[in-house]
């Protein structure tokens, strides 16, 4: 039995000692002072920190379907206590009686200010019939949540090309080596990520693309359409039980953002910016077009990759199968982890023989002078019933003293192999920039008092920051110069092949973030408007024709596979508005990324400081200003 199998079946045994300790919490003598008071709040689920979130992790990662449906249950009944434990007013009334000393620490009065809150936006304060309610739809909506995602990891379709290579041209040679013609002469190609993204963008035969397009866009479908008007109905009806209008309000109360209708808002304000440049973009997609189909009037979803690709090809002389040639996967992650070490003051160590789940699985001890401060698994090939594209885990959450952080990344790279060295698109390095950027948040904010503070503990529409902000790295020329080479060679890439990237990387900006804010609006109204009316399709369609040039492609239905849609509910705009504070933040490194002291000041005033402040004060602390909209504004300009 592996270390995370076991992991869960320990989970029972630890809510048994979370709910001891919280008999004990409540039992507290009256005399006990109010600090000692939060301190043993916050420590209630202590039993659970080493253990949990393997449950959260597991049903994504493991092979084993029974090890799957374990951790499903485990979650479950976790997330029961949770419900319990946030309409628990015997808890709420010891806290809420609290006056804390004038010379309790900032933490300690945070601590208690957010657990009233929280406490209060779960629905203790209701009466009894109401807190019922609350938490038969608390439980409702885990078990549809983890039905919606399983569907959608299970829903991968693999597709025969009867015409073999000959129907695959402009398809690179080592993509077509990976996908060899069988004894029939046919090629067989698979909806996942490491198949379908050159696909699209290399793919000259139109009619390849869209079958591809069509066999993914169908995925999960139409099993996820009653799953997810379901899920909008329970967090409707919490939303309005708790008082609020709709479940974007309720989500968002205590994010940056404060409001649905800010929110709305601010997608209003990007997608102002971003529409003339898409128009005019989408023009220039439409005339390459006509090139091969004079009568063509319109473009299409499953062309506008291919489409940009050419164009790039044309206008900035860059082909990213050019700079596909220097991205190794093995070189690359060398290479970033030698660069993490350089700017965080850390190093990894490969740990042997370590216990996981799959034997692709890779586990590091990070260390900070010669100790080890964390641990990380790297689980980033595809398989069958895996996550389908690139997020990071958590499974320990640091605590100072107490426990050592422990996270990981999934993703969906191609596997190196004899004779294949797995080459990354120059997307593909970004991504995995991104997700490390996550990663190195989560184990620098390990030294906190409390619980509740540690790991990514901001606030959600903050989370993206820091790897938005880590992707430049990937995209400075002297950086990549250390890592991106020709396998087999010292030939590094040349640094104006880095600069006509980045040029043709711009291209395309303004069609992207409508589509981006396509996603945000469907995100945010399909939690305003009312479930048992909504028409997902149709409401897919108008709000693809308000945001973008483009229209739906017939016979698609984007939502059923939208899986942010269980785990970000209403806030798919945390991207946008991330992106905003992270360009704003590029500002303070880009004539210097390599200055060890100034990220410094970044990972110990915005990164290490976990959840213990605003994410607006954080930022503040480092700029010495608060966050500005300009950056984010010049660039979608220019």
């Amino acid at each position: 039995m592996s270390l995370h199998v076991d992991r869960l079946h320990q989970i029972p045994a630890a809510l048994t000692e979370t709910k001891r300790r919280r008999d004990a919490f409540v039992a507290l003598d009256s005399d006990t002072p109010a600090s000692d008071v939060v301190r043993a709040f916050d420590r209630i689920g202590l039993p659970l920190v080493e253990v949990l979130h393997s449950a959260g992790v597991m049903p994504s990662v493991h092979p084993d379907a029974d090890v799957r449906q374990l951790a499903e249950t485990r979650q479950q009944e976790a997330a029961t206590f949770a419900t319990e434990m946030s309409l628990d007013r015997e808890v709420f009334e010891r806290l809420s009686k609290l006056e804390l000393p004038a010379d309790a620490d900032a933490a300690t009065r945070r601590r208690l200010e957010h657990a009233l809150r929280d406490f209060r936006r779960s629905g203790v304060d209701r009466d009894e019939a109401t807190r019922d309610r609350v938490r038969a739809l608390q439980d409702r909506m885990v078990e549809l949540g983890q039905t919606f995602d399983r569907a959608i990891a299970q829903s991968s379709k693999s597709i025969v090309f009867e015409g073999g290579h000959a129907v695959l041209s402009g398809l690179p040679a080592d993509f077509l080596a990976s996908h060899p013609e069988g004894e029939d002469g046919s090629v067989t190609i698979t909806t996942d990520p490491p198949d379908a993204l050159p696909i699209m963008m290399y793919a000259d035969d139109v009619d390849v693309r869209k079958r591809l397009y069509m066999e993914s866009m169908t995925r999960a479908y139409p099993e996820n359409f009653d799953t997810l008007r379901s899920l909008l109905s329970c967090r409707r009806e919490l939303a309005q039980l708790l008082g609020y209008d709709s479940w974007a309000d309720y989500v968002t109360e205590d994010k940056m953002s404060k409001s649905g209708g800010r929110v709305a808002e601010f997608i209003d304000q990007v997608s102002d910016l971003s529409s003339v440049r898409g128009t005019q973009e989408y023009a220039d997609l439409l005339e390459e077009k006509r090139k091969t189909d004079p009568t063509a009037d319109s473009v299409e979803l499953y062309e506008w990759v291919h489409l940009v690709e050419r164009i790039r090809k044309q206008r900035f002389e860059f082909d990213s199968q050019e700079a596909r040639a220097y991205f190794p996967y093995d070189a690359t992650l060398k290479g970033l982890l030698e660069l993490t070490s350089e700017l965080y003051g850390v190093t990894f160590q490969v740990v042997q023989d370590a216990d996981t789940w799959h034997a692709d699985v890779v586990t590091y001890d990070l260390l900070e002078k010669g100790e080890v401060i964390g641990r990380f698994h790297l689980d980033m090939f595809p398989r069958k019933d895996k996550y389908k594209h690139a997020m990071m885990v958590d499974f320990v959450v640091g605590l100072d003293g107490e426990f050592l952080p422990e996270g990981g990344l999934v993703c969906n790279f191609s596997k190196p192999k004899d004779g294949d060295p797995a080459l990354m698109l120059h997307t593909q390095v970004t991504t995995l920039f991104h997700e490390f950027g996550h990663l190195m948040h989560f184990l620098m904010a390990r030294r906190h008092e409390y619980l509740a503070f540690g790991g990514i503990s901001c606030e959600w529409d903050f989370v993206e920051v820091p790897s938005q902000l880590y992707e430049e790295w990937a995209w400075d020329p002297a950086v990549l110069a250390r890592f991106a080479k020709k396998p087999g060679t010292d030939q590094a890439i040349p640094a104006d092949l880095v600069q006509r990237m980045r040029a043709a990387e711009e291209y395309g900006k303004g069609l992207r973030m409508g589509i981006q804010m396509t996603y945000a609006t469907q995100s945010l109204d399909l939690h305003r408007l009312d479930p048992a009316t909504i028409d997902f399709d149709a409401i897919t369609r108008q709000i693809r024709e308000q945001r973008t040039p483009f229209r739906e492609v017939e016979g698609t239905h984007q939502a059923a596979q939208f899986g942010h849609l269980n785990g970000y509910s209403a806030i798919y705009y945390t991207y946008a508005w991330s992106d905003v504070i992270a360009r704003d933040l590029w500002r303070e490194f880009e004539s210097d990324v390599m200055n060890a002291d100034k990220f410094g000041g970044y990972k110990d005033k915005v990164l290490a400081a976990g959840g213990s402040q605003d994410a607006a004060d954080m930022v503040e602390s480092f700029l010495g200003r608060p966050f500005s909209f300009d950056a984010y504004e010049a660039w979608l300009s220019r």
